[in-house]
């Protein structure tokens, strides 16, 4: 199938918005593999090469939910480019070969290549194409996203012993790798400042960037390192000291002893320096460290995660910042939220969020503490604003200060009202304004409704280049897209839980950690987030 011709019915339905997962991963190796190459989406390769913009470095800031646009055409090089004007051709995942020609405004992006250029464009690369198609299979190229494909991926059987020497990696099915290293091979590791060859450890999983010098041997260019947790699952016990212990109920009702020492580092998603006394009863930690014995481990950082008090649609704004608001959670079940002076705000897109950004239809995720049936005092308050109307411009706004329309879900009519504080938002194009929105194409539209099937636009998201809507599941309302602000995979209500970003299920089953099927029955894509007339209830737990 030909990626550029990947479409969705048009849709104008307000999206469920579903908060991204957080959890922790189980150590083994098949997981440890996924884990694995989700970090390397997001450390080095910092993109999919099927147009999955917002997953790694270089997305611009979009309001939230908006939708990352498809690519023209992407695929995996063919042939490179000899010249700055030249051409190349790639052949897509349906086989179909697509000649890609350049021109001197031609922009380049590959994650960790500050100036790249045509000359980077290699054979064997995955790459994304922007640009307009010219012919049966051509497209003149605005941009290209290059992605280099790792050479191998596995887990480190022997560690090097200097920066010349070699490690070897178990890899697919078993086969052992021998991986080469130079005093120009780089090395990248999450939290690790300036990782080098001394940070490659048995048992890490490693991704290898750099070309083969022979059967199942690499030679490194670069090596990002992803170091397994011991141990991840709920704190059973609280630790009294920075030097004491906390227990965590693990896969399968296993219970860990986790020792800290004066040295174990401590993070915490909204926390500047969190420490041993933010590990509480019922949070959800990973832990990295040392095995010291059966279900024992000496921590050397502790990732922690606090669950969210609740989860829901706002019915009834706050009037003050000591003031409450009521929050219609899982069930239809009604949460009072109080607020004090000291209650944080985070709203992505916004810089100083606070308590009259909580609007009602907002989905909000309340952290805090209950303080009586059904009511919590809110330490923490994430704010997720819904898009008013999703859809593909029918008529195209001839001012700043007019309108245009949106056939949206149902091929239903919507008008869309523009003013001169109203902002824009498209890939690739450093200022856009409302003479970019052009017939054909998809917008998402943040505002406020005036009237049946009118918004007054304070924000537009346009994916143009005669693109069609995200490829589903996306545009059913399916799953929430890229990038997104908190968590998904939460049992949604009172009490879920909010492992960080990137991470898999922490105990891989049951409980309120994350679950395969998070959104539950599809409905008609239009429920809410606390589950309400359309959507459906929660899916079942995750294995």
């Amino acid at each position: 199938m030909k990626l550029n011709s990947m479409t969705a019915p048009s849709t104008g339905f307000r999206p469920r918005t579903i908060l991204p997962r957080r959890t922790a991963t189980r150590s083994v190796l098949g997981a440890g593999l996924a884990l694995g190459l989700l970090v390397v989406g997001a450390l080095s390769v910092g993109a999919s090469p099927w147009g999955n913009y917002g997953s790694g470095g270089g997305s611009p800031s979009v309001p939230p939910f908006s939708p990352s646009p498809a690519p023209t055409v992407a695929g995996t090089v063919a042939t490179a480019p000899t010249s700055s004007t030249g051409s190349f051709t790639i052949t897509t995942w349906g086989g179909v070969t697509w000649t890609v020609d350049l021109s001197g405004s031609t922009t380049y992006t590959e994650p960790g290549v500050s100036s790249p250029t045509f000359s980077n464009v290699a054979v064997g690369d995955d790459v994304s194409v922007d640009g307009a198609t010219t012919g049966s299979n051509a497209v003149d190229a605005v941009s290209v996203s290059i992605i280099q494909k790792p050479v191998v991926v596995g887990t480190v059987a022997t560690a090097p012993a200097s920066s010349t020497g070699s490690f070897t990696l178990t890899a697919c099915k078993g086969a052992t790798w021998t991986v080469d290293l130079s005093g120009s091979t780089t090395y990248t590791e999450r939290g690790v400042t300036s990782p080098g060859f001394s940070d490659i450890a048995v048992g890490d999983e490693a991704v290898v960037f750099g070309s083969s010098a022979g059967t199942d041997t690499a030679t490194a260019t670069s090596v990002v390192i992803i170091q397994k947790p011991v141990v991840s699952g709920t704190v059973a016990t609280a630790p009294g000291s920075s030097t004491g212990s906390f227990t965590v109920t693990a896969w399968k009702g296993v219970t860990w002893t986790v020792d800290l020492t004066g040295s174990t580092t401590y993070t915490e998603r909204g926390v500047t320096s969190p420490t041993y006394s933010d590990v509480a009863v019922g949070d959800e930690v990973v832990v990295y460290g040392t095995s010291t014995g059966t279900d024992t481990v000496s921590a050397g950082s502790v990732v922690i995660m606090q669950r969210p008090a609740v989860v829901g649609t706002v019915a009834t704004a706050p009037a003050s910042s000591t003031g409450s608001f009521t929050v219609t959670a899982w069930k239809q079940q009604t949460v009072t939220v109080d607020l004090t002076g000291s209650t944080s705000y985070t709203e992505r897109g916004v810089t100083s969020p606070g308590y009259s950004d909580v609007a009602v239809g907002d989905e909000v995720v309340v952290y805090g503490t209950s303080t009586g049936t059904d009511t919590f005092t809110a330490s923490s308050v994430v704010i997720i604003q819904r898009p008013a109307v999703t859809g593909k411009v029918a008529t195209a706004p001839s001012s700043s200060s007019g309108s245009f329309t949106v056939t949206a879900w149902q091929n239903q009519t919507w008008t869309v009202d523009l003013s001169g504080s109203t902002t824009y938002l498209e890939w690739g194009v450093s200022s856009p304004s409302y003479s970019d929105v052009a017939v054909g194409d998809q917008v998402v539209v943040y505002g406020t409704s005036t009237g049946t099937d009118t918004v007054a636009a304070s924000s537009v998201v346009i994916m143009s280049h005669g693109l069609k809507a995200p490829p589903s599941p996306w545009a059913v309302g399916h799953v929430s897209p890229s990038p997104t602000p908190a968590l998904t995979g939460l049992r949604v209500g009172i009490g879920g839980t909010t492992p960080p970003d990137g991470w898999s299920t922490p105990h891989g089953g049951g409980s309120t950690a994350g679950g395969s099927h998070h959104q539950g029955s599809q409905g008609d894509g239009r429920g809410s987030l606390s589950g309400g007339a359309h959507g459906g209830g929660p899916g079942t737990p995750g294995r």
